[in-house]
């Protein structure tokens, strides 16, 4: 073989070997930073996932969630009775990895001759018969009436994933994050009448991912806040959300 052809072909073979060296720590450093980026959630397929629980006077009430991602208690949840002064500490939960902005849908009854009758909101101290006075912060009430205790109540901010994980030098540390917990409803106050009436709560969550503008659904090159589709908002109707919403940004 010619000397200056084997040269070439010792020196194609070194390259190559380079090459395949090179391609290697490439493919080992692409694997080692997806393991890094990714190690924080359990499932490798999915980037993250909203997982909302309702808790009432510290217990988790069972619940599940239907094909759109409403979360609805299996049984309507019973207010300890036996004082005008009801602690129900009603609070919802994003257990996920992924903020979320939240609705709830409630409704707050007592039985009569076997009928439901949905109580009635009264400011200050209930005196009359089926009224209730409600405690709760940080949330947007929009019920069909300001007199009847059902409908809907926006939080009125993002609900961070309460479970946390951060990087310490040698292991993953676990925490909770305070923001992942939001109070709904602290106590309800019924009249003297019906301190040993039994009350319940019925609720149900819709929760969404807040992710600044995730919500602006582009189909025919709006560009403008007023150009999206009403579709393109969570929970529906762009009228009916509260003016300090804050996914939008």
């Amino acid at each position: 073989m010619d000397i200056r052809r084997k040269t070439k072909v010792n020196s194609f073979i070194v390259v190559l070997c380079l090459l395949v060296v090179l391609c290697s720590c490439l493919i080992i450093s692409t694997l080692a930073w997806l393991e890094e980026t990714y190690v924080y959630h359990e499932d490798r397929n999915n980037l993250g996932a909203i997982n909302v629980v309702l808790l009432a006077n510290g217990n988790k009430i069972e619940g599940s969630t239907d094909e759109n991602g409403v979360w609805t208690c299996n049984t309507p949840y019973e207010i300890p009775s036996g004082n005008t002064i009801r602690s129900l500490d009603l609070k919802c939960r994003n257990e996920g990895n992924i903020d979320a902005i939240v609705r709830v849908t409630i409704s707050i009854y007592y039985m009569e001759n076997n009928n439901k009758r949905t109580a009635l909101l009264v400011t200050g101290s209930p005196t009359a018969l089926g009224t209730i006075s409600l405690d709760t912060t940080n949330w947007v009430r929009q019920f069909p009436s300001e007199t009847v205790a059902c409908g809907y109540m926006y939080y009125n901010s993002r609900l961070s994933s309460y479970n946390t994980k951060s990087y310490g030098a040698d292991s993953i540390v676990t925490g909770t994050d305070a923001d992942g917990e939001a109070s709904i409803i602290n106590q309800i106050l019924v009249s003297n009448e019906q301190k040993d009436t039994k009350f319940y709560v019925d609720v149900s969550i819709d929760a969404v991912a807040y992710s600044g503008n995730i919500y602006k659904k582009i189909e025919n090159n709006e560009t403008t806040l007023a150009d999206i589709p009403v579709n393109a908002f969570p929970f529906g109707n762009k009228d009916d959300l509260p003016s300090t919403w804050t996914a939008w940004r």
